[in-house]
């Protein structure tokens, strides 16, 4: 049953592996190590990107501050020319006197019973 070919095609099988393994193992490695930096450079890569995109959030963030800070200056200064000249109303009306305007067309600022915003502080 057995033929005087089985070993000489096993130890031949057996020889050409073992010189494929040799041969290729050092490129394998370095196939290896090439894969690891690839895989390295997407990540730090994405984090670049992660960074810009922080960048552009942090940018908008202290464009909404500043608009906000001059918000508060305007209304800091409103109240503030509220309480020296005795309300908003009566600087509304003097200035809009001035122009000839009624009250009512002006956009006067009145609370519950018409009655002007006086004397009240935030």
């Amino acid at each position: 049953m057995s033929s005087p070919w089985v070993p000489a095609i096993v130890g031949s099988v057996f020889f050409l592996t073992l010189g494929a393994v040799i041969l290729l193992w050092p490129i394998t490695r370095r196939l290896g190590r090439l894969l690891e930096v690839l895989i390295e450079e997407k990540s730090s890569g994405s984090r670049a990107q992660e960074g810009d995109e922080q960048r552009r959030v942090m940018e908008a963030l202290q464009r909404r501050l500043a608009l906000t800070e001059e918000r508060l200056d305007f209304a800091e200064s409103l109240l503030h020319s509220q309480q020296t000249s005795g309300s908003v109303n009566g600087h509304i009306e003097s200035r809009n006197a001035g122009r000839g305007e009624s009250p009512a067309r002006s956009g006067d600022v009145t609370h519950e019973g018409g009655q002007p915003d006086e004397g009240r502080t935030a």
